[in-house]
Protein backbone atom coordinates (compact mmCIF):
# COMPACT_ATOMS: atom_id res chain seq x y z
CA UNK A 1 0.00 0.00 0.00
CA UNK A 2 1.10 3.17 -0.60
CA UNK A 3 0.12 6.42 1.50
CA UNK A 4 -0.40 9.64 0.20
CA UNK A 5 -1.25 13.38 0.88
CA UNK A 6 -3.88 15.47 -0.45
CA UNK A 7 -2.29 19.42 -1.20
CA UNK A 8 -5.88 20.81 0.44
CA UNK A 9 -4.42 19.28 3.79
CA UNK A 10 -1.88 22.26 3.50
CA UNK A 11 -4.65 24.92 3.13
CA UNK A 12 -4.20 26.76 6.63
CA UNK A 13 -0.31 26.54 6.41
CA UNK A 14 0.40 29.67 3.72
CA UNK A 15 2.93 26.77 2.02
CA UNK A 16 3.43 27.32 -1.37
CA UNK A 17 2.94 23.67 -3.92
CA UNK A 18 6.79 22.68 -3.49
CA UNK A 19 6.92 23.29 0.01
CA UNK A 20 3.94 21.23 0.80
CA UNK A 21 5.95 17.99 -1.57
CA UNK A 22 8.67 18.87 1.07
CA UNK A 23 6.84 18.46 4.25
CA UNK A 24 5.17 15.19 2.72
CA UNK A 25 8.57 13.82 2.09
CA UNK A 26 9.71 14.60 5.25
CA UNK A 27 6.31 13.31 7.12
CA UNK A 28 7.13 9.71 5.43
CA UNK A 29 4.34 10.19 2.71
CA UNK A 30 5.24 7.98 -0.30
CA UNK A 31 2.73 9.83 -2.61
CA UNK A 32 0.95 13.52 -3.19
CA UNK A 33 -1.89 14.48 -4.74
CA UNK A 34 -2.03 17.77 -6.75
CA UNK A 35 -5.02 20.54 -6.52
CA UNK A 36 -6.30 23.31 -9.41
CA UNK A 37 -2.73 24.57 -10.08
CA UNK A 38 -2.07 27.85 -8.00
CA UNK A 39 -1.11 29.66 -11.64
CA UNK A 40 -2.93 31.00 -15.07
CA UNK A 41 -4.10 28.75 -17.53
CA UNK A 42 -1.36 29.38 -19.83
CA UNK A 43 0.98 28.74 -17.54
CA UNK A 44 -0.26 25.57 -16.07
CA UNK A 45 2.17 22.92 -18.19
CA UNK A 46 4.62 24.27 -17.79
CA UNK A 47 4.61 24.82 -13.65
CA UNK A 48 3.11 21.60 -14.05
CA UNK A 49 6.43 20.20 -15.34
CA UNK A 50 8.46 22.04 -12.73
CA UNK A 51 6.67 20.69 -10.21
CA UNK A 52 6.79 16.97 -11.30
CA UNK A 53 10.61 17.35 -11.44
CA UNK A 54 10.44 18.49 -8.19
CA UNK A 55 8.47 15.48 -7.02
CA UNK A 56 10.95 13.58 -8.94
CA UNK A 57 13.85 14.75 -7.19
CA UNK A 58 11.85 13.82 -3.70
CA UNK A 59 11.45 10.62 -4.83
CA UNK A 60 7.45 11.53 -4.07
CA UNK A 61 5.06 10.27 -6.98
CA UNK A 62 2.13 12.38 -8.27
CA UNK A 63 -0.69 10.06 -8.28
CA UNK A 64 -3.48 11.88 -8.80
CA UNK A 65 -5.30 16.02 -9.60
CA UNK A 66 -8.19 16.79 -7.81
CA UNK A 67 -9.98 19.65 -10.10
CA UNK A 68 -13.25 21.68 -9.84
CA UNK A 69 -15.98 20.80 -12.24
CA UNK A 70 -19.37 21.37 -12.97
CA UNK A 71 -21.50 20.67 -15.97
CA UNK A 72 -24.62 22.36 -14.94
CA UNK A 73 -22.91 25.91 -13.90
CA UNK A 74 -19.52 25.90 -15.24
CA UNK A 75 -18.64 28.14 -18.20
CA UNK A 76 -21.71 29.78 -17.53
CA UNK A 77 -23.71 26.51 -18.10
CA UNK A 78 -21.91 26.41 -21.83
CA UNK A 79 -21.67 22.38 -21.51
CA UNK A 80 -19.33 21.77 -24.20
CA UNK A 81 -17.21 24.46 -22.65
CA UNK A 82 -16.84 22.89 -19.55
CA UNK A 83 -16.00 19.80 -21.27
CA UNK A 84 -13.08 21.19 -23.03
CA UNK A 85 -12.13 23.00 -19.95
CA UNK A 86 -11.94 19.60 -17.70
CA UNK A 87 -9.95 18.19 -21.02
CA UNK A 88 -7.64 20.83 -20.89
CA UNK A 89 -7.07 20.09 -17.01
CA UNK A 90 -6.44 16.31 -17.99
CA UNK A 91 -3.66 17.45 -20.32
CA UNK A 92 -2.34 19.01 -16.67
CA UNK A 93 -2.39 16.06 -15.10
CA UNK A 94 -0.79 14.30 -17.88
CA UNK A 95 2.30 16.58 -17.83
CA UNK A 96 2.14 16.20 -14.15
CA UNK A 97 3.02 12.50 -14.42
CA UNK A 98 -0.87 11.36 -12.63
CA UNK A 99 -2.73 8.19 -13.58
CA UNK A 100 -5.86 9.75 -12.23
CA UNK A 101 -8.00 12.76 -12.18
CA UNK A 102 -10.30 13.53 -9.87
CA UNK A 103 -13.39 16.22 -11.04
CA UNK A 104 -16.61 16.87 -9.42
CA UNK A 105 -19.54 16.68 -11.54
CA UNK A 106 -22.21 19.84 -9.61
CA UNK A 107 -21.95 21.68 -7.05
CA UNK A 108 -25.88 23.09 -7.21
CA UNK A 109 -28.47 22.73 -9.36
CA UNK A 110 -29.10 26.38 -11.15
CA UNK A 111 -32.22 28.65 -10.26
CA UNK A 112 -32.72 27.74 -14.27
CA UNK A 113 -33.90 24.25 -13.42
CA UNK A 114 -35.72 25.05 -10.31
CA UNK A 115 -37.49 21.80 -8.96
CA UNK A 116 -35.27 19.61 -10.81
CA UNK A 117 -33.95 16.69 -8.84
CA UNK A 118 -30.62 14.59 -9.28
CA UNK A 119 -32.82 11.84 -11.90
CA UNK A 120 -33.46 15.00 -13.85
CA UNK A 121 -30.09 16.39 -14.71
CA UNK A 122 -28.25 12.72 -14.35
CA UNK A 123 -28.53 12.61 -18.19
CA UNK A 124 -26.34 15.97 -18.45
CA UNK A 125 -23.90 15.00 -15.96
CA UNK A 126 -22.91 11.19 -17.37
CA UNK A 127 -22.67 12.92 -20.67
CA UNK A 128 -19.75 15.76 -19.49
CA UNK A 129 -18.35 13.39 -17.70
CA UNK A 130 -18.02 10.18 -20.14
CA UNK A 131 -16.85 12.95 -23.10
CA UNK A 132 -13.76 13.97 -20.41
CA UNK A 133 -13.05 10.17 -19.35
CA UNK A 134 -12.85 9.20 -23.11
CA UNK A 135 -10.62 12.01 -23.62
CA UNK A 136 -8.55 10.84 -20.99
CA UNK A 137 -8.15 7.74 -21.53
CA UNK A 138 -6.28 8.35 -24.69
CA UNK A 139 -3.40 9.42 -22.12
CA UNK A 140 -3.56 7.08 -19.61
CA UNK A 141 -5.73 8.94 -17.02
CA UNK A 142 -8.52 7.43 -15.08
CA UNK A 143 -11.30 10.14 -13.94
CA UNK A 144 -13.63 9.80 -11.23
CA UNK A 145 -15.78 11.94 -8.76
CA UNK A 146 -15.57 12.20 -5.49
CA UNK A 147 -18.65 12.45 -2.76
CA UNK A 148 -18.36 15.70 -2.40
CA UNK A 149 -21.36 18.51 -1.27
CA UNK A 150 -24.48 17.12 -1.27
CA UNK A 151 -25.97 16.65 -4.64
CA UNK A 152 -23.42 14.12 -6.40
CA UNK A 153 -23.37 12.74 -2.97
CA UNK A 154 -23.72 9.33 -0.92
CA UNK A 155 -23.66 6.24 -2.48
CA UNK A 156 -26.93 5.27 -3.98
CA UNK A 157 -26.53 8.54 -6.00
CA UNK A 158 -22.57 8.24 -6.83
CA UNK A 159 -23.92 4.43 -7.96
CA UNK A 160 -26.60 5.98 -10.47
CA UNK A 161 -23.71 8.48 -11.39
CA UNK A 162 -21.17 5.86 -12.45
CA UNK A 163 -23.70 3.68 -14.11
CA UNK A 164 -25.00 5.82 -15.97
CA UNK A 165 -21.26 7.34 -17.70
CA UNK A 166 -20.72 3.76 -18.24
CA UNK A 167 -17.51 3.87 -19.14
CA UNK A 168 -14.67 1.72 -17.64
CA UNK A 169 -12.27 4.53 -17.52
CA UNK A 170 -14.70 6.32 -15.23
CA UNK A 171 -15.09 5.63 -11.26
CA UNK A 172 -15.25 6.49 -7.86
CA UNK A 173 -12.82 8.77 -5.36
CA UNK A 174 -14.25 7.58 -1.96
CA UNK A 175 -14.26 9.86 0.88
CA UNK A 176 -15.00 8.27 3.92
CA UNK A 177 -15.31 11.61 5.91
CA UNK A 178 -17.64 13.25 3.42
CA UNK A 179 -20.59 11.28 3.56
CA UNK A 180 -21.59 12.40 7.15
CA UNK A 181 -22.23 16.05 5.15
CA UNK A 182 -25.60 14.10 4.46
CA UNK A 183 -25.71 11.46 7.45
CA UNK A 184 -24.51 8.40 5.32
CA UNK A 185 -23.08 6.00 7.96
CA UNK A 186 -19.14 5.74 6.84
CA UNK A 187 -18.72 1.94 7.24
CA UNK A 188 -21.67 1.10 4.81
CA UNK A 189 -20.84 4.26 2.17
CA UNK A 190 -17.27 2.30 1.89
CA UNK A 191 -18.64 -1.53 1.48
CA UNK A 192 -20.96 -0.14 -0.89
CA UNK A 193 -18.63 1.74 -2.96
CA UNK A 194 -15.93 -0.20 -2.96
CA UNK A 195 -16.55 -1.75 -6.34
CA UNK A 196 -16.62 1.22 -7.98
CA UNK A 197 -13.59 2.55 -6.19
CA UNK A 198 -10.26 4.03 -7.66
CA UNK A 199 -9.05 6.14 -4.90
CA UNK A 200 -9.58 6.56 -1.72
CA UNK A 201 -9.46 9.34 0.91
CA UNK A 202 -8.81 8.90 4.53
CA UNK A 203 -10.66 11.96 6.55
CA UNK A 204 -12.34 12.00 9.85
CA UNK A 205 -15.13 14.25 11.36
CA UNK A 206 -16.64 15.07 14.66
CA UNK A 207 -20.37 14.52 14.68
CA UNK A 208 -23.15 15.67 17.57
CA UNK A 209 -26.63 15.33 17.62
CA UNK A 210 -28.77 17.51 15.91
CA UNK A 211 -29.55 20.59 18.57
CA UNK A 212 -26.21 20.56 20.39
CA UNK A 213 -24.82 24.08 20.49
CA UNK A 214 -21.68 24.55 18.53
CA UNK A 215 -19.44 27.08 17.69
CA UNK A 216 -18.21 28.60 14.18
CA UNK A 217 -16.17 25.53 13.32
CA UNK A 218 -18.90 23.31 12.88
CA UNK A 219 -21.61 23.03 9.81
CA UNK A 220 -24.70 20.91 10.08
CA UNK A 221 -25.15 18.07 7.83
CA UNK A 222 -28.54 17.88 5.90
CA UNK A 223 -30.63 16.50 9.26
CA UNK A 224 -28.81 19.48 11.25
CA UNK A 225 -26.24 17.77 12.80
CA UNK A 226 -23.25 19.82 13.71
CA UNK A 227 -20.00 18.71 12.12
CA UNK A 228 -16.37 19.44 11.83
CA UNK A 229 -13.15 17.59 10.53
CA UNK A 230 -10.34 16.45 12.55
CA UNK A 231 -7.15 14.62 12.58
CA UNK A 232 -7.71 10.92 11.12
CA UNK A 233 -8.29 8.90 14.31
CA UNK A 234 -9.54 11.81 16.49
CA UNK A 235 -13.50 12.04 15.28
CA UNK A 236 -16.62 10.02 15.02
CA UNK A 237 -15.83 7.98 11.61
CA UNK A 238 -15.02 4.77 12.27
CA UNK A 239 -11.50 4.79 10.13
CA UNK A 240 -10.22 1.37 11.18
CA UNK A 241 -13.73 -0.08 10.12
CA UNK A 242 -13.83 1.90 6.34
CA UNK A 243 -10.60 0.09 6.13
CA UNK A 244 -11.19 -3.16 6.82
CA UNK A 245 -14.00 -2.74 4.11
CA UNK A 246 -11.41 -1.57 1.98
CA UNK A 247 -8.61 -4.30 2.60
CA UNK A 248 -11.54 -6.57 2.04
CA UNK A 249 -12.74 -5.79 -1.22
CA UNK A 250 -8.66 -6.03 -1.90
CA UNK A 251 -7.93 -2.38 -2.97
CA UNK A 252 -4.07 -2.23 -3.07
CA UNK A 253 -3.15 1.26 -4.39
CA UNK A 254 -2.82 4.37 -2.41
CA UNK A 255 -4.62 6.05 0.49
CA UNK A 256 -4.74 9.65 0.88
CA UNK A 257 -4.73 11.60 4.27
CA UNK A 258 -7.02 14.37 4.32
CA UNK A 259 -7.26 16.49 6.92
CA UNK A 260 -8.67 19.79 6.75
CA UNK A 261 -10.07 20.58 10.49
CA UNK A 262 -8.70 23.63 12.76
CA UNK A 263 -6.06 21.42 14.29
CA UNK A 264 -2.44 22.69 13.96
CA UNK A 265 -2.33 21.71 10.31
CA UNK A 266 1.30 20.42 9.95
CA UNK A 267 1.19 18.05 13.20
CA UNK A 268 -2.26 17.04 12.07
CA UNK A 269 -1.40 15.27 8.88
CA UNK A 270 1.63 13.68 10.83
CA UNK A 271 -0.59 12.10 13.26
CA UNK A 272 -3.56 11.44 10.59
CA UNK A 273 -0.70 9.08 8.40
CA UNK A 274 0.73 7.51 11.60
CA UNK A 275 -3.18 6.34 12.51
CA UNK A 276 -3.86 5.28 8.87
CA UNK A 277 -0.50 3.46 8.57
CA UNK A 278 -1.50 1.45 11.92
CA UNK A 279 -5.12 1.02 11.45
CA UNK A 280 -4.29 -0.72 7.56
CA UNK A 281 -1.66 -2.83 9.05
CA UNK A 282 -3.88 -4.04 12.04
CA UNK A 283 -7.16 -4.68 9.84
Amino acid sequence: MKYAVTAWSYHATGLDLFSMADHAKKAGFDAFEVLDLPCPVEEAIDYAKRFRAHCDKLGLEIVSAAVFGDFLNGCDGDLQAEIERLCRKVDVAHALGCKKMRHDVTWRIPESMEGATFEDVLPRLAEGARAVTEYAATLGIRTMTENHGQIAQGYRRMKQLIEAVNHENYGALIDMGNCTWIDDEPVEFVREMMPYAFHVHCKDVLIFPAGTDKDECFSPSVSGCPRRPTVVGHGHVDVKACLAEVKKAGYDDVLVVEFEGPEMPLNAIEVSLANVKRYWESV
